[in-house]
């Protein structure tokens, strides 16, 4: 099992006996997803400082580093048979990258805002991605031109406000250095939490927000330790 967020370490767990391995030394950025190869040889993160990393899980060592996206890279996903790496970020595209030699195979344009959720269909034909536009996209890649096939509509203002209130977070926690300004950070990550809590099980992003919230309130207690250093 693993773990990652604001620190830009990866905290490992062996899930027998519930110790933590080696922390990976990831990034001294915030990592905002990680997602294990299907065969676990591989773990892969993605950052704010708009990589995406790929883990030897049998050393610990770094496989190598994927750079194309120009902002932060929110969401990693594995294809079922492990060969493709899709990533989301920020910077509102999609790209899709060759596990074995890292090379980006695609890049996939049509959200209007950050790409937070990426999941493959199980016969790899489609891949599906969630994003701060309110949208779910299917995208079919098997055809010659990769095109958006299906874009479902959200009204969830509540969604939209989460995720942006936590993009906002993130981007004061880079520059803080002062308790005031670690306590409004803790008071955004709280709205965005609420926000969050407030979608409902019939939600098309009710899936995401579950996550999120997670995610969210491993964050919120980063931010809590950082302002209680700054006190000192």
């Amino acid at each position: 099992m693993a773990n990652a967020g604001e620190s830009g370490k990866i905290m490992l767990w062996h899930i027998p006996t519930g110790k933590i391995r080696t922390p990976l030394a990831a990034d001294e950025q915030p990592i905002w997803s990680i997602a294990f190869s299907p065969n676990g040889k591989y773990l892969a993160s993605g950052s704010s400082d708009h990589t995406i990393k790929l883990w030897n899980m049998q050393t610990g060592e770094l496989s190598q580093s994927l750079i194309g996206h120009d902002k932060a890279v929110y969401s990693v996903a594995f294809s079922p048979n492990g060969q493709t790496l899709a990533s989301g970020s920020y910077d509102h595209t999609i790209k899709l990258w060759n596990v074995e030699n890292g090379q980006l195979i695609n890049t996939l344009n049509g959200h209007k805002k950050a790409v937070w959720s990426l999941a493959f269909s199980p016969n790899q034909q489609v891949l599906i991605s969630g994003s701060a536009d309110a949208t779910i996209k299917l995208w079919p890649l098997l055809s010659p031109i990769t095109t958006i096939k299906s874009s479902f509509n959200s009204k969830s203002d509540n969604f939209r406000e989460a995720v942006n209130a936590a993009i906002n977070a993130a981007n004061l926690t880079q520059t803080a250095n002062s308790l005031q300004q670690w306590q409004q950070i803790v008071n955004t990550w709280q709205q965005a939490t609420r926000l969050m809590q407030t979608i409902p099980v019939s939600s098309i992003h009710y899936p995401v927000a579950q996550q999120k919230m997670i995610e969210y309130q491993h964050n919120l207690n980063y931010a809590h330790k950082n302002a209680l250093l700054s006190q000192k």
